[in-house]
């Protein structure tokens, strides 16, 4: 004889069948916010990554403007010590040619006061004439010219570099 199936088994299958379904249910709960989370944070994290690719160009933007500024700030500067410079070389060349005129009239005075001389008897009769200690003095004269002029000019360049490496220097430094 078949017999009826026990009512406490069914009953306890009908049971674990609700269980499981209920269980499914949770988790396909469960699943269904963390996709809806998971999508919340990913617009999110684009959202951040937008905004930072925003500001990272707008700094870049400001760096390139800064660094422009920069370079034409120093090309000014080396501009105006060029300028500079060449109004020192042609003060130098203005002077150098008037330091000649006075090496000539100094040579000429030189020799037109060579002659003249003391003419004591007991002196000339001692030494030599003087003749060329007039020449010596030109010689020593011109060659002191040539070196203040180099000396000049010398001062003249390092003088301009030195501002330009002063005002570049200010320039890059922040200033408290």
């Amino acid at each position: 004889m078949i017999g009826l199936p026990n009512p406490y088994l069914l009953l306890g299958g009908a049971a674990a069948a609700l269980a499981l379904a209920g269980a499914v249910g949770v988790q396909t709960y469960r699943l269904a916010n963390l996709r809806a989370d998971l999508a919340t944070q990913a617009a999110s994290f684009s959202e951040v990554r937008a905004l930072a690719s925003l500001a990272h160009a707008r700094e870049e933007g400001l760096a390139r403007t800064e660094e422009t500024r920069r370079r034409t700030e120093q090309q000014e500067k080396i501009n105006a010590a060029e300028t500079k410079l060449a109004r020192a070389r042609t003060d130098r060349a203005n002077a150098d040619a008037a330091a000649v005129l006075v090496q000539q009239r100094f040579a000429a005075a030189l020799a037109a006061n060579a002659g003249k001389g003391a003419r004591d008897p007991e002196v000339v009769g001692q030494s030599a004439p003087a003749d060329g200690a007039s020449g010596v003095l030109a010689d020593v004269f011109g060659r002191c010219l040539a070196r203040v002029q180099l000396l000049a000019r010398t001062a003249d360049e390092r003088g301009v570099a030195g501002e330009l490496c002063v005002e570049e220097y200010d320039a890059l430094t922040p200033t408290k």
